[in-house]
Order: C-alpha cells, then structure tokens, then sequence
C-alpha cells in the first residue's frame, strides 16, 4: 500500500512538472505575470473610444494550430476607477459576443488579495471558442483570453495561461 500511495505521489510531482509552463512573460508596464508555451509577440496601440484615446497594451501567443493565447490590457481615465464594474463587464461581453456569439458560460472571480472584480465567460459561434477572464485593477482593465476550438481552450496549455496569470507586486 505504502509503495503504491508513493508511485502516485512521484507520478503526480512528474504530471504537475510537465504542466509547467515553458517561458514566463513578464509585463512591467502593465504590471503582470503569465506563463506561456514561449515568448508572445507584443504591441501597444491607442484606442479611440466614447471615453477618449485609450492605451491598450497586447501579449499574443499563436500555437499554429488551434489556439491563440493573449493578455491585453487597457488603461482608461483615472475616473473610470468609480465606476461600477459591472457596466464595464456587461459592455465588454457584448462586444465579445457580436450578433451570433452565445455565452455558454459565466462567473464571477476576483484577483489579487484586495479581490479586485471579474468576469469569466465562454462564448462559442461556430466552430470558434472564446473563454476569457477580465478583470477591473483600479483603472486598468486586464483581459486574459484563449481563442480557438473547443479542445483548445480546454486543454492544458489554456488551462496554465488562466492559472499562471498574476498581478506584479
């Protein structure tokens, strides 16, 4: 018995070391950690929007096949930080949606030990699977997101992009 519970426990550390993550990206500007398959490609643009030009900063990771994994963050005006984060959610899944998208799934998470707000959702038109996590830090809105086929962005490489993902200290 005690062989065996062992065998599963060196089997376990074995599984969990494999899960691991290949390269960590760091994002001092936007102040986050994520683990990818490797390193993404990143840029910045400036968004015009109704609540002025917005900075948006993205990290992408295209595997090639059947998944795209990002980060993108958004910095809005520092008076966005009083606005209730659920008008800001429902304006986000909307846009994400489009006119034949349909949220499969939704929840509510938190991040960080000041519990800031978020959403998560799974949104699937066609073929094509979103699952996303957004999250409201004060002003700046951080969109964690794996965009592909239904077995992409529930296997394992999408699984350590939303467990891996952490706000800088």
């Amino acid at each position: 018995m005690r062989s065996a519970a062992l065998c599963l426990l060196i089997t376990a550390s074995a599984v969990a070391e494999e899960r691991k993550p290949k390269f960590t990206y760091e994002s001092n500007e936007s102040g986050f950690t994520v683990g990818l398959p490797g390193p993404p490609k990143t840029s910045s643009q400036n968004l015009t929007t109704v609540a002025g030009t917005l900075p948006v900063h993205t990290a992408r990771y295209d595997s090639g096949s059947d998944l795209v994994l990002s980060v993108t963050t958004t910095n809005y005006p520092k008076d966005f930080a009083t606005l209730k984060p659920e008008k800001l959610f429902d304006g986000i899944l909307d846009a994400m949606r489009g006119a034949d998208g349909k949220v499969t799934e939704k929840a509510e998470v938190t991040i960080g030990a000041d519990k800031h707000p978020g959403r998560e959702w799974r949104i699937e038109a066609g073929k094509q699977v979103i699952r996303v996590r957004v999250y409201l830090v004060g002003s700046r809105l951080y969109q964690v997101m794996a965009n592909g086929s239904k077995d992409g962005v529930s296997g394992s490489v999408a699984e350590d992009l939303f467990r891996t993902f952490d706000l800088m200290k």
